[in-house]
């Protein structure tokens, strides 16, 4: 009876069923892709307990069928597909069909390697609906059981390949000590290729969920910053850059899928320095043991959870009031220091630690982002 209230509800709605056997994904009814059932021939067609099978595409009003085949895809699905009240799937995958009214749209799948990450179903395909039993032995269930959403098949295939992109790559993320680099050279090639700044932020957002990277905030607050500088045309690094941390034929995959150019500009490496330059430079004045100088860039870079930020408080702080720090005795100077990520209170914590007695001479900027939820 309940199988009878879903086929009947799917053919009001103008898909069209077709048997398929209890327990299969596949029709063996010959011709299966010309077969019309109505109300009225139902009965002699499902007689048994069989599956119900929808066919896709054309035939049932350009009904689109988003086939999420990995765990992955599944986690991050709601970050890049566009909203739809018609979603099934069954326990251990739930979510996994994603439908919607797709005019023109064609079958296309997204896979690396054999495996298939995701796939946009229609016309000449066909998938098992609600209440059909997998050959896992689990019954589909609809999670949400409204009306598909009607989209475009270009906006479509861009949410799907931005999707699968971001899987491919963190199948293939970067060790840490690289992560940050990889980060910013991510984003210059996204950026270079006409993503807007909040694209590129979702876009490494849901890369850092699927690898749970500790330093999310950090990946995102340089997006603005390289998104600046691509909007003054100064130099960036880019798709060269990403070739030092990912597999070439990764990238051109994902370059595939993202519709992405990958010749790199020129500024997307920095000049060679000559060698004879490197020997004639003038070292700069060291201020603490010929480690921190005077009007050169320095950067600090170690796993999570070691005591970065706490050092660099310290050095801060040491600089500050001229102190002696690690043995040395530093001069006294200005010092503005610009914070990431550190909160309010915990910032407070660590200045009370050291204990900073005040004054004009350190002044702390707040330059951390939020984070968008997913």
């Amino acid at each position: 009876m309940a199988k009878l209230t879903h086929l009947t509800r799917y053919i009001d709605k103008g898909w069209r069923v077709i048997p398929v056997p209890r327990g299969e994904k596949a029709p063996r009814i010959r011709e299966w892709q010309k077969l019309h059932i109505t109300p009225e021939n139902l009965s002699d067609y499902f007689k048994d307990d069989q599956n119900v099978g929808v066919l896709l595409g054309e035939p049932s009003r350009w009904l689109t069928d988003i086939d999420l085949d990995c765990p992955e895809a599944l986690e991050i699905a709601e970050c890049f597909l566009p909203k739809t009240d018609a979603i099934f799937g069954r326990p251990s995958k739930p979510r996994s069909h994603w439908l919607y009214y797709c005019p023109n749209a064609k079958t296309t799948r997204f896979e690396w390697c054999g495996k298939t990450i995701a796939e946009i179903r229609s016309t000449g395909a066909q998938t098992i609906f609600p209440p059909s039993i997998h050959p896992s032995g689990e019954q589909t269930q609809w999670d949400e059981k409204g009306e598909p959403a009607t989209v475009d098949f270009a906006g479509l295939k861009k949410a799907v390949g931005r999707l699968a992109a971001c899987v491919l790559l963190a199948d293939h993320y970067p060790k840490k000590g690289s992560r940050q680099s990889a980060a910013m050279a991510l984003s210059g090639w996204l950026l270079r290729n006409g993503w807007s700044n909040e694209e590129v932020r979702i876009f490494l957002e849901a890369l850092c969920k699927l690898v749970g990277d500790e330093e999310v905030k950090m990946r995102l607050a340089q997006v603005g910053y390289t998104a600046a500088k691509v909007e003054g045309n100064q130099p960036v690094t880019g798709y060269p850059t990403l070739e030092q941390y990912y597999d070439k034929q990764v990238l051109q995959k994902v370059a595939t899928w993202l519709d992405l150019h990958v010749v790199g500009r020129d500024d997307d490496l920095p000049e060679p320095i000559p060698q004879e330059a490197l020997f004639s430079a003038q070292c700069p004045e060291s201020i603490w043991s010929n480690i921190l100088f005077r009007g050169a860039l320095h950067l600090l870079s170690s796993d999570p959870g070691v005591g970065k930020t706490t050092f660099a408080y310290a050095l801060a702080v040491a600089l500050a009031e001229g102190r002696e720090f690690l043995n040395e005795q530093l001069p006294k100077l200005k010092v503005g220091y610009f914070d990431l990520e550190t909160s309010q209170s915990l910032r407070g914590v660590k200045l009370r630690a050291l204990e900073y007695g005040g004054g004009k001479n350190l002044l702390v900027f707040d330059v951390s982002c939020p984070v968008k939820k997913l």
